[in-house]
């Protein structure tokens, strides 16, 4: 069994190497922003989360029964909502519109599929 190598000169190896740093930085800068990203989509589902869940709290007590409950949920409510994202904020904000939309175009879709058999 022979080992023949295909590099005819010592300084390939290093050539080799510091061409592929750049590429290798690049890889890390791109692992770093899916990184961040996925950790702000985190922060943002759990701060999304929490004020639907205070929003919904709210609207239970909406009768106002207890003036002072129902001024603390809706200032609680506020101070989540200014913890969004404002693109977070105008999905949520659109988001039974949203839902109500892709039921219509479902419907749509396996009623034209059953009227075409």
């Amino acid at each position: 069994m022979s080992f023949v190598t295909s590099m005819d000169k010592p300084y390939e190896m290093s050539e080799r190497y510091s061409s592929s740093r750049p590429k290798v930085r690049y890889l890390s800068e791109i692992a770093d922003t899916v990184r961040n990203y996925n950790e702000w989509g985190e922060k943002q589902g759990k701060l999304a989360h929490e004020y639907q869940s205070l929003s919904e709290t709210l609207e239970m007590v909406g009768d106002k029964n207890d003036e002072k409950i129902f001024s603390v949920l809706e200032s609680m409510v506020q101070d989540a909502q200014q913890k969004l994202e404002p693109t977070t904020l105008k999905i949520i904000e659109g988001w039974e519109k949203k839902k109500k939309a892709i039921k219509t175009s479902i419907i749509f879709s396996g009623f034209a599929t059953r009227k075409s058999r």
